[in-house]
Protein backbone atom coordinates (compact mmCIF):
# COMPACT_ATOMS: atom_id res chain seq x y z
CA UNK A 1 0.00 0.00 0.00
CA UNK A 2 1.51 3.38 -1.03
CA UNK A 3 1.57 6.52 1.08
CA UNK A 4 -0.26 9.65 -0.09
CA UNK A 5 1.82 11.91 -2.38
CA UNK A 6 3.92 14.76 -0.89
CA UNK A 7 5.29 17.94 -2.44
CA UNK A 8 9.08 18.39 -2.52
CA UNK A 9 10.77 21.77 -3.28
CA UNK A 10 14.32 21.33 -4.56
CA UNK A 11 16.87 24.19 -4.68
CA UNK A 12 19.69 24.49 -7.21
CA UNK A 13 22.46 27.10 -7.57
CA UNK A 14 23.42 27.46 -11.21
CA UNK A 15 26.87 28.34 -12.54
CA UNK A 16 25.58 31.87 -13.11
CA UNK A 17 25.02 32.40 -9.39
CA UNK A 18 21.21 32.29 -9.71
CA UNK A 19 18.87 30.42 -7.35
CA UNK A 20 16.37 28.03 -8.94
CA UNK A 21 13.46 26.31 -7.14
CA UNK A 22 11.94 23.07 -8.57
CA UNK A 23 8.80 21.39 -7.25
CA UNK A 24 8.35 17.64 -7.55
CA UNK A 25 5.78 15.08 -6.30
CA UNK A 26 6.84 12.16 -4.09
CA UNK A 27 4.56 9.13 -4.15
CA UNK A 28 6.36 7.18 -1.47
CA UNK A 29 8.32 7.81 1.68
CA UNK A 30 10.99 5.59 0.20
CA UNK A 31 13.09 7.42 -2.41
CA UNK A 32 15.40 5.66 -4.80
CA UNK A 33 18.40 7.36 -6.37
CA UNK A 34 18.93 6.13 -9.86
CA UNK A 35 21.79 6.90 -12.19
CA UNK A 36 21.37 6.08 -15.85
CA UNK A 37 24.50 5.66 -17.94
CA UNK A 38 24.66 7.80 -21.07
CA UNK A 39 25.45 5.84 -24.24
CA UNK A 40 29.04 6.46 -25.36
CA UNK A 41 28.15 6.36 -29.03
CA UNK A 42 27.45 9.57 -30.92
CA UNK A 43 25.26 7.78 -33.42
CA UNK A 44 21.80 9.33 -33.14
CA UNK A 45 20.04 6.84 -35.41
CA UNK A 46 17.25 4.78 -33.82
CA UNK A 47 18.65 1.68 -32.13
CA UNK A 48 17.25 -1.26 -30.25
CA UNK A 49 16.41 -0.34 -26.68
CA UNK A 50 19.29 -1.28 -24.42
CA UNK A 51 18.80 -3.64 -21.60
CA UNK A 52 17.81 -1.95 -18.36
CA UNK A 53 20.78 -1.00 -16.22
CA UNK A 54 21.19 -2.50 -12.84
CA UNK A 55 19.66 -0.15 -10.27
CA UNK A 56 21.14 0.13 -6.80
CA UNK A 57 18.64 1.58 -4.36
CA UNK A 58 19.09 3.11 -0.94
CA UNK A 59 16.03 3.43 1.26
CA UNK A 60 15.49 6.99 2.61
CA UNK A 61 13.26 7.75 5.56
CA UNK A 62 11.97 11.01 7.05
CA UNK A 63 12.28 12.05 10.63
CA UNK A 64 9.00 13.91 10.44
CA UNK A 65 8.22 17.06 8.46
CA UNK A 66 6.70 20.52 9.01
CA UNK A 67 4.15 22.02 6.68
CA UNK A 68 5.65 24.83 4.62
CA UNK A 69 9.31 23.87 5.22
CA UNK A 70 11.36 22.57 2.32
CA UNK A 71 12.97 19.19 3.19
CA UNK A 72 16.71 18.65 3.14
CA UNK A 73 18.93 15.58 3.50
CA UNK A 74 20.04 15.46 7.13
CA UNK A 75 21.96 12.25 6.62
CA UNK A 76 22.83 9.71 3.97
CA UNK A 77 19.34 8.24 4.10
CA UNK A 78 17.27 10.68 6.16
CA UNK A 79 15.33 13.82 5.28
CA UNK A 80 14.49 16.65 7.67
CA UNK A 81 13.45 20.31 7.73
CA UNK A 82 15.58 23.05 6.10
CA UNK A 83 15.54 26.80 6.86
CA UNK A 84 13.64 27.44 3.62
CA UNK A 85 9.93 28.09 3.93
CA UNK A 86 7.60 28.29 0.96
CA UNK A 87 3.97 28.84 0.14
CA UNK A 88 2.13 29.39 -3.09
CA UNK A 89 3.36 33.00 -3.55
CA UNK A 90 6.70 33.49 -1.78
CA UNK A 91 9.79 31.90 -0.28
CA UNK A 92 11.46 32.72 3.02
CA UNK A 93 15.02 31.77 3.95
CA UNK A 94 15.53 31.82 7.70
CA UNK A 95 12.20 33.59 8.10
CA UNK A 96 8.55 32.98 7.32
CA UNK A 97 7.51 33.94 3.78
CA UNK A 98 6.54 37.59 3.52
CA UNK A 99 3.53 39.05 1.79
CA UNK A 100 5.77 41.92 0.60
CA UNK A 101 7.84 40.08 -2.01
CA UNK A 102 8.67 36.78 -3.66
CA UNK A 103 11.82 36.18 -1.57
CA UNK A 104 12.48 37.17 2.05
CA UNK A 105 15.91 36.49 3.59
CA UNK A 106 16.08 36.71 7.37
CA UNK A 107 19.82 36.96 7.95
CA UNK A 108 23.20 37.83 6.42
CA UNK A 109 23.79 36.62 2.88
CA UNK A 110 26.90 36.16 0.74
CA UNK A 111 26.70 36.29 -3.04
CA UNK A 112 29.67 34.78 -4.82
CA UNK A 113 28.48 36.06 -8.16
CA UNK A 114 26.98 39.27 -9.46
CA UNK A 115 23.81 40.56 -7.83
CA UNK A 116 21.84 42.21 -10.58
CA UNK A 117 18.83 44.52 -10.39
CA UNK A 118 17.07 44.30 -13.72
CA UNK A 119 15.71 47.28 -15.63
CA UNK A 120 11.98 47.87 -15.61
CA UNK A 121 11.58 47.52 -19.36
CA UNK A 122 13.08 48.33 -22.74
CA UNK A 123 13.98 51.83 -23.93
CA UNK A 124 12.29 53.48 -26.88
CA UNK A 125 12.75 56.82 -28.68
CA UNK A 126 10.11 58.30 -26.39
CA UNK A 127 11.42 57.12 -23.04
CA UNK A 128 14.34 55.50 -21.27
CA UNK A 129 13.96 52.90 -18.54
CA UNK A 130 15.31 52.80 -15.01
CA UNK A 131 16.53 49.94 -12.87
CA UNK A 132 14.48 48.19 -10.23
CA UNK A 133 15.09 50.20 -7.02
CA UNK A 134 17.07 48.94 -4.03
CA UNK A 135 15.05 49.85 -0.91
CA UNK A 136 16.26 50.78 2.59
CA UNK A 137 13.27 50.81 4.90
CA UNK A 138 12.78 52.15 8.41
CA UNK A 139 9.85 52.89 10.68
CA UNK A 140 8.75 55.62 13.05
CA UNK A 141 5.75 56.67 15.12
CA UNK A 142 4.26 60.09 14.38
CA UNK A 143 2.88 61.61 17.59
CA UNK A 144 0.68 64.10 15.73
CA UNK A 145 -0.96 61.50 13.48
CA UNK A 146 -0.74 58.78 16.16
CA UNK A 147 0.29 56.36 13.47
CA UNK A 148 3.23 54.14 12.58
CA UNK A 149 4.74 54.88 9.17
CA UNK A 150 7.06 52.77 7.02
CA UNK A 151 9.09 55.16 4.87
CA UNK A 152 12.17 54.16 2.93
CA UNK A 153 15.05 55.43 0.83
CA UNK A 154 15.75 53.84 -2.51
CA UNK A 155 18.68 53.77 -4.91
CA UNK A 156 18.06 53.28 -8.58
CA UNK A 157 19.86 53.80 -11.87
CA UNK A 158 18.02 56.32 -14.05
CA UNK A 159 18.40 56.98 -17.76
CA UNK A 160 19.15 60.58 -18.77
CA UNK A 161 19.37 62.25 -22.17
CA UNK A 162 17.24 59.61 -23.86
CA UNK A 163 17.02 59.94 -27.65
CA UNK A 164 19.96 62.38 -27.82
CA UNK A 165 23.50 62.13 -29.16
CA UNK A 166 24.89 61.88 -25.61
CA UNK A 167 22.63 59.71 -23.45
CA UNK A 168 23.87 58.85 -19.98
CA UNK A 169 22.55 57.86 -16.58
CA UNK A 170 22.61 58.65 -12.88
CA UNK A 171 22.59 56.66 -9.67
CA UNK A 172 19.90 58.55 -7.76
CA UNK A 173 18.68 58.59 -4.16
CA UNK A 174 14.88 58.77 -3.73
CA UNK A 175 12.69 59.01 -0.61
CA UNK A 176 9.20 57.69 0.13
CA UNK A 177 7.46 59.20 3.15
CA UNK A 178 5.31 56.16 3.88
CA UNK A 179 2.06 58.09 3.48
CA UNK A 180 1.19 57.81 -0.17
CA UNK A 181 2.22 58.60 -3.67
CA UNK A 182 5.54 57.63 -5.20
CA UNK A 183 9.16 57.98 -4.06
CA UNK A 184 10.49 61.48 -4.81
CA UNK A 185 13.93 62.53 -6.02
CA UNK A 186 16.11 63.97 -3.23
CA UNK A 187 18.41 65.79 -5.67
CA UNK A 188 21.42 63.67 -4.68
CA UNK A 189 22.89 61.53 -7.42
CA UNK A 190 26.11 60.28 -9.01
CA UNK A 191 26.81 61.08 -12.65
CA UNK A 192 28.41 58.69 -15.11
CA UNK A 193 31.57 60.83 -15.11
CA UNK A 194 32.07 60.29 -11.38
CA UNK A 195 30.87 63.68 -10.17
CA UNK A 196 28.38 64.06 -7.31
CA UNK A 197 25.34 66.34 -7.45
CA UNK A 198 23.65 67.74 -4.35
CA UNK A 199 20.23 69.30 -3.91
CA UNK A 200 20.01 73.03 -4.83
CA UNK A 201 21.03 75.47 -2.03
CA UNK A 202 22.57 72.56 -0.14
CA UNK A 203 24.64 73.55 2.90
CA UNK A 204 27.19 71.48 4.76
CA UNK A 205 27.14 72.37 8.49
CA UNK A 206 30.17 70.74 10.05
CA UNK A 207 30.81 70.91 13.78
CA UNK A 208 34.36 71.15 15.01
CA UNK A 209 35.68 67.64 15.47
CA UNK A 210 38.26 66.37 17.94
CA UNK A 211 41.91 67.27 17.46
CA UNK A 212 43.95 64.79 15.50
CA UNK A 213 46.95 62.96 16.93
CA UNK A 214 50.16 64.91 17.29
CA UNK A 215 52.60 64.40 14.46
CA UNK A 216 56.19 63.25 14.85
CA UNK A 217 58.83 65.67 16.09
CA UNK A 218 61.03 67.41 13.58
CA UNK A 219 60.72 69.94 10.81
CA UNK A 220 58.43 67.86 8.62
CA UNK A 221 56.06 64.96 9.11
CA UNK A 222 55.68 61.91 6.89
CA UNK A 223 54.53 62.41 3.32
CA UNK A 224 50.87 61.76 2.64
CA UNK A 225 49.47 59.60 -0.12
CA UNK A 226 49.72 60.97 -3.63
CA UNK A 227 46.54 62.50 -5.00
CA UNK A 228 45.14 62.03 -8.49
CA UNK A 229 46.85 63.66 -11.44
CA UNK A 230 45.41 66.79 -13.00
CA UNK A 231 43.45 69.70 -11.58
CA UNK A 232 40.85 69.11 -8.88
CA UNK A 233 37.53 70.92 -8.81
CA UNK A 234 34.39 71.05 -6.69
CA UNK A 235 31.52 70.47 -9.11
CA UNK A 236 28.88 71.89 -6.80
CA UNK A 237 25.94 73.78 -8.21
CA UNK A 238 23.67 76.06 -6.27
CA UNK A 239 22.12 79.49 -6.05
CA UNK A 240 22.10 82.31 -3.51
CA UNK A 241 19.34 84.90 -3.41
CA UNK A 242 20.25 88.48 -2.52
CA UNK A 243 23.45 90.20 -1.49
CA UNK A 244 25.50 88.71 1.31
CA UNK A 245 24.61 85.10 0.45
CA UNK A 246 27.13 82.65 -0.91
CA UNK A 247 26.82 79.38 -2.75
CA UNK A 248 29.85 77.86 -1.03
CA UNK A 249 30.99 78.81 2.49
CA UNK A 250 33.91 77.54 4.56
CA UNK A 251 33.67 78.36 8.28
CA UNK A 252 36.61 77.80 10.60
CA UNK A 253 35.29 77.54 14.17
CA UNK A 254 38.70 77.38 15.83
CA UNK A 255 39.64 80.16 18.26
CA UNK A 256 43.37 80.25 17.53
CA UNK A 257 43.20 82.49 14.47
CA UNK A 258 43.86 79.75 11.92
CA UNK A 259 42.80 80.34 8.34
CA UNK A 260 39.64 79.34 6.53
CA UNK A 261 41.35 78.49 3.23
CA UNK A 262 45.03 77.93 2.52
CA UNK A 263 46.01 77.90 -1.13
CA UNK A 264 49.48 77.71 -2.61
CA UNK A 265 50.42 77.85 -6.25
CA UNK A 266 53.14 75.63 -7.66
CA UNK A 267 56.72 76.91 -7.52
CA UNK A 268 58.63 77.54 -10.72
CA UNK A 269 61.15 74.83 -11.45
CA UNK A 270 63.75 76.54 -13.60
CA UNK A 271 64.59 78.85 -16.45
CA UNK A 272 62.45 81.97 -16.51
CA UNK A 273 59.13 80.30 -15.65
CA UNK A 274 56.79 81.91 -13.15
CA UNK A 275 55.14 80.09 -10.25
CA UNK A 276 51.41 79.32 -10.19
CA UNK A 277 48.62 81.43 -8.74
CA UNK A 278 47.63 80.58 -5.14
CA UNK A 279 44.01 81.73 -5.38
CA UNK A 280 42.29 83.07 -8.46
CA UNK A 281 38.88 84.67 -8.04
CA UNK A 282 36.53 85.76 -10.82
CA UNK A 283 33.44 87.71 -9.84
CA UNK A 284 30.28 87.76 -11.90
CA UNK A 285 28.95 91.04 -13.30
CA UNK A 286 29.59 93.73 -10.69
CA UNK A 287 30.56 91.13 -8.06
CA UNK A 288 33.98 90.79 -6.46
CA UNK A 289 36.45 88.12 -7.47
CA UNK A 290 37.43 87.69 -3.81
CA UNK A 291 35.23 89.14 -1.07
CA UNK A 292 36.27 89.00 2.57
CA UNK A 293 35.87 90.53 6.00
CA UNK A 294 37.27 90.23 9.50
CA UNK A 295 40.92 89.96 10.50
CA UNK A 296 42.96 90.01 7.35
CA UNK A 297 40.33 89.85 4.61
CA UNK A 298 42.71 88.20 2.18
CA UNK A 299 46.10 86.94 3.29
CA UNK A 300 48.43 86.06 0.47
CA UNK A 301 52.01 84.84 0.27
CA UNK A 302 53.70 84.20 -3.03
CA UNK A 303 55.76 81.05 -3.42
CA UNK A 304 59.52 81.37 -3.21
CA UNK A 305 61.72 80.84 -6.25
CA UNK A 306 65.43 80.33 -5.83
CA UNK A 307 66.38 79.45 -9.40
CA UNK A 308 68.39 82.00 -11.35
CA UNK A 309 66.29 84.09 -13.70
CA UNK A 310 62.98 83.54 -11.89
CA UNK A 311 60.83 85.75 -9.69
CA UNK A 312 59.05 84.91 -6.47
CA UNK A 313 55.27 84.76 -6.68
CA UNK A 314 53.06 87.74 -5.90
CA UNK A 315 51.23 87.81 -2.59
CA UNK A 316 48.08 88.85 -4.42
CA UNK A 317 47.27 89.51 -8.05
CA UNK A 318 44.02 91.27 -8.92
CA UNK A 319 42.59 92.35 -12.24
CA UNK A 320 39.36 94.23 -12.81
CA UNK A 321 36.79 92.76 -15.12
CA UNK A 322 35.71 94.20 -18.44
CA UNK A 323 32.40 96.02 -18.60
CA UNK A 324 30.11 97.43 -21.26
CA UNK A 325 30.21 100.73 -19.37
CA UNK A 326 33.41 101.01 -17.35
CA UNK A 327 35.89 98.31 -16.43
CA UNK A 328 36.13 97.09 -12.85
CA UNK A 329 38.84 98.23 -10.45
CA UNK A 330 41.78 95.92 -9.92
CA UNK A 331 41.72 96.58 -6.16
CA UNK A 332 39.01 98.32 -4.15
CA UNK A 333 40.26 98.75 -0.58
CA UNK A 334 38.19 100.24 2.26
CA UNK A 335 39.48 100.41 5.81
CA UNK A 336 37.02 99.31 8.49
CA UNK A 337 35.61 101.63 11.15
CA UNK A 338 36.52 101.22 14.80
CA UNK A 339 33.60 100.28 17.02
CA UNK A 340 35.14 100.70 20.45
CA UNK A 341 36.89 103.40 22.46
CA UNK A 342 38.81 106.13 20.67
CA UNK A 343 40.76 103.78 18.41
CA UNK A 344 41.15 104.78 14.78
CA UNK A 345 39.79 102.75 11.90
CA UNK A 346 41.92 100.63 9.62
CA UNK A 347 43.83 101.91 6.62
CA UNK A 348 42.49 101.17 3.16
CA UNK A 349 45.93 99.99 2.03
CA UNK A 350 48.94 99.42 4.27
CA UNK A 351 52.01 98.49 2.25
CA UNK A 352 55.65 97.81 3.13
CA UNK A 353 58.61 97.26 0.87
CA UNK A 354 60.36 93.92 1.10
CA UNK A 355 63.92 93.65 2.33
CA UNK A 356 66.20 95.36 -0.19
CA UNK A 357 63.26 96.77 -2.18
CA UNK A 358 63.01 100.49 -2.96
CA UNK A 359 59.27 101.01 -3.15
CA UNK A 360 56.34 100.01 -0.96
CA UNK A 361 54.13 100.80 -3.95
CA UNK A 362 54.81 101.11 -7.66
CA UNK A 363 52.23 102.76 -9.93
CA UNK A 364 52.69 102.57 -13.68
CA UNK A 365 50.39 105.34 -14.81
CA UNK A 366 48.61 108.38 -13.45
CA UNK A 367 47.73 108.49 -9.76
CA UNK A 368 44.78 110.44 -8.38
CA UNK A 369 44.70 111.37 -4.67
CA UNK A 370 41.53 113.13 -3.54
CA UNK A 371 42.80 113.71 0.00
CA UNK A 372 46.01 115.02 1.52
CA UNK A 373 49.31 113.42 0.50
CA UNK A 374 51.69 113.21 3.46
CA UNK A 375 55.31 112.33 2.70
CA UNK A 376 58.82 112.64 4.02
CA UNK A 377 60.07 114.05 0.72
CA UNK A 378 59.14 114.36 -2.90
CA UNK A 379 60.76 114.53 -6.30
CA UNK A 380 60.35 113.81 -9.96
CA UNK A 381 62.61 111.39 -11.80
CA UNK A 382 62.92 111.15 -15.57
CA UNK A 383 65.32 109.74 -18.10
CA UNK A 384 68.23 112.17 -18.30
CA UNK A 385 67.64 114.49 -21.28
CA UNK A 386 71.29 114.30 -22.35
CA UNK A 387 71.91 110.60 -21.60
CA UNK A 388 68.50 108.87 -21.37
CA UNK A 389 69.94 105.41 -21.96
CA UNK A 390 72.27 105.47 -18.95
CA UNK A 391 71.09 108.08 -16.43
CA UNK A 392 68.11 109.51 -14.53
CA UNK A 393 67.51 113.16 -13.66
CA UNK A 394 65.70 114.06 -10.42
CA UNK A 395 64.45 117.29 -8.84
CA UNK A 396 63.00 117.81 -5.38
CA UNK A 397 59.69 119.51 -4.71
CA UNK A 398 59.60 123.12 -3.49
CA UNK A 399 58.23 122.96 0.06
CA UNK A 400 56.71 125.63 2.32
CA UNK A 401 54.85 125.70 5.64
CA UNK A 402 51.79 127.03 3.79
CA UNK A 403 49.62 125.74 0.99
CA UNK A 404 51.49 128.09 -1.34
CA UNK A 405 51.07 128.52 -5.09
CA UNK A 406 53.77 130.16 -7.23
CA UNK A 407 53.20 132.14 -10.44
CA UNK A 408 55.84 133.92 -12.55
CA UNK A 409 56.51 135.46 -15.92
CA UNK A 410 58.20 138.32 -17.84
CA UNK A 411 56.80 141.72 -18.84
CA UNK A 412 58.13 144.80 -20.73
CA UNK A 413 57.13 148.25 -19.55
CA UNK A 414 55.62 150.72 -22.01
CA UNK A 415 56.71 154.27 -22.85
CA UNK A 416 55.50 155.43 -19.47
CA UNK A 417 57.37 152.65 -17.65
CA UNK A 418 54.20 150.69 -16.81
CA UNK A 419 53.26 147.05 -17.46
CA UNK A 420 49.92 145.48 -16.50
CA UNK A 421 50.10 141.74 -15.79
CA UNK A 422 46.80 139.92 -16.40
CA UNK A 423 46.16 136.85 -14.22
CA UNK A 424 43.60 134.02 -14.65
CA UNK A 425 40.02 134.85 -13.72
CA UNK A 426 40.11 132.34 -10.83
CA UNK A 427 43.31 133.77 -9.32
CA UNK A 428 41.82 135.74 -6.41
CA UNK A 429 39.18 133.09 -5.72
CA UNK A 430 41.95 130.55 -5.20
CA UNK A 431 44.64 132.65 -3.49
CA UNK A 432 45.18 135.23 -0.77
CA UNK A 433 48.15 136.90 1.03
CA UNK A 434 50.10 137.70 -2.14
CA UNK A 435 53.89 138.11 -2.17
CA UNK A 436 55.84 139.76 -5.06
CA UNK A 437 59.36 139.46 -6.52
CA UNK A 438 60.62 141.73 -9.36
CA UNK A 439 63.96 141.64 -11.23
CA UNK A 440 65.04 143.71 -14.23
CA UNK A 441 66.66 141.94 -17.16
CA UNK A 442 69.41 143.37 -19.38
CA UNK A 443 70.05 146.66 -17.54
CA UNK A 444 69.67 148.15 -14.11
CA UNK A 445 66.56 150.17 -13.37
CA UNK A 446 64.29 151.00 -10.51
CA UNK A 447 61.25 148.71 -10.42
CA UNK A 448 58.31 148.44 -8.04
CA UNK A 449 54.70 147.26 -7.76
CA UNK A 450 52.57 150.21 -8.76
CA UNK A 451 49.29 148.43 -7.97
CA UNK A 452 48.81 145.19 -6.06
CA UNK A 453 46.63 142.35 -7.27
CA UNK A 454 43.07 143.53 -7.82
CA UNK A 455 40.49 142.22 -10.26
CA UNK A 456 43.01 139.50 -11.16
CA UNK A 457 45.75 141.89 -12.35
CA UNK A 458 48.67 143.89 -10.95
CA UNK A 459 50.84 146.75 -12.34
CA UNK A 460 54.65 146.95 -12.56
CA UNK A 461 56.36 150.38 -12.72
CA UNK A 462 59.95 151.18 -13.80
CA UNK A 463 61.75 154.53 -13.81
CA UNK A 464 62.62 154.08 -17.51
CA UNK A 465 60.52 152.91 -20.45
CA UNK A 466 61.00 149.61 -22.27
CA UNK A 467 62.50 147.68 -19.36
CA UNK A 468 62.08 143.88 -19.32
CA UNK A 469 61.04 142.68 -15.87
CA UNK A 470 60.91 139.13 -14.51
CA UNK A 471 58.13 138.83 -11.93
CA UNK A 472 56.99 136.22 -9.40
CA UNK A 473 53.81 136.22 -7.32
CA UNK A 474 52.90 133.69 -4.62
CA UNK A 475 49.57 133.14 -2.92
CA UNK A 476 48.18 130.90 -0.18
CA UNK A 477 45.26 128.67 -1.13
CA UNK A 478 41.87 129.71 0.17
CA UNK A 479 39.59 127.29 -1.67
CA UNK A 480 36.99 125.31 0.28
CA UNK A 481 39.06 122.11 0.59
CA UNK A 482 42.16 124.00 1.73
CA UNK A 483 40.22 125.91 4.37
CA UNK A 484 38.84 122.64 5.78
CA UNK A 485 42.16 120.78 5.70
CA UNK A 486 44.94 123.13 6.76
CA UNK A 487 48.18 121.27 7.33
CA UNK A 488 49.54 121.90 10.84
CA UNK A 489 53.20 122.86 10.68
CA UNK A 490 54.08 121.52 14.14
CA UNK A 491 51.98 119.00 16.05
CA UNK A 492 52.47 116.78 19.08
CA UNK A 493 52.72 113.04 18.59
CA UNK A 494 49.82 110.96 19.84
CA UNK A 495 50.39 109.22 23.17
CA UNK A 496 50.93 105.76 21.59
CA UNK A 497 53.50 107.32 19.21
CA UNK A 498 55.60 109.16 21.80
CA UNK A 499 59.08 107.70 21.96
CA UNK A 500 58.66 106.29 18.47
CA UNK A 501 59.87 107.57 15.10
CA UNK A 502 58.85 107.61 11.48
CA UNK A 503 62.40 106.55 10.64
CA UNK A 504 63.90 105.11 13.83
CA UNK A 505 67.08 103.94 12.08
CA UNK A 506 68.06 107.60 11.49
CA UNK A 507 68.06 108.19 15.23
CA UNK A 508 69.83 105.00 16.24
CA UNK A 509 66.68 103.12 17.25
CA UNK A 510 65.52 99.65 16.18
CA UNK A 511 62.69 99.03 13.74
CA UNK A 512 60.34 98.15 16.61
CA UNK A 513 60.29 101.86 17.51
CA UNK A 514 58.49 102.76 14.28
CA UNK A 515 55.41 104.95 14.62
CA UNK A 516 52.27 102.96 13.83
CA UNK A 517 50.71 105.41 11.41
CA UNK A 518 46.94 105.36 11.54
CA UNK A 519 47.19 103.82 15.06
CA UNK A 520 46.53 100.39 13.61
CA UNK A 521 48.57 97.85 15.62
CA UNK A 522 47.99 95.11 13.04
CA UNK A 523 50.47 96.67 10.64
CA UNK A 524 53.47 95.34 12.61
CA UNK A 525 53.32 91.59 12.94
Amino acid sequence: MSNPPRQLLLCFLSRFGLLYLLAATIYSTTIYAQQIATPATSDIRPQREAAAATVTSTPVTTGGGTTGLVPVFTGASTVGNSIIRANSTSVGIGVAPSSYGVLDVGGPAIFRGSLGLARTGNASPSTGTNSVPLLFGFQYYNSAAKFVYNPYFSLQAEATGNNTANPAGTMSLLYYNGIGGKPAETGFYFNTNGTIHFAPSQTFPIDAGPSGPQGPAGATGPAGSQGPAGALSLPYQGSADGQGYYVFTILNTATDGSGGIYARGAQSSGGSADGGVGVKGLGGGNGSGVGSSGGDGVGGMGSASFTAGTYGGNGGTFRGGQGAGAGGDGVLAIGADSVGGNAAGGNGIDAYAGAGAVYAGAFHGNVDVSGNLSKAGGSFRIDHPLDPENKYLSHSFVESPDMKNIYDGNAITDSSGRATVELPDWFEALNRDFRYQLTTIGRPAKVWIAAKVSNNRFIIQTDEPGVEVSWQVTGIRQDAWAKAHRIPVVEDKAIPDKGKFLHPELFGHPEEDTVMQGSNPRRHR
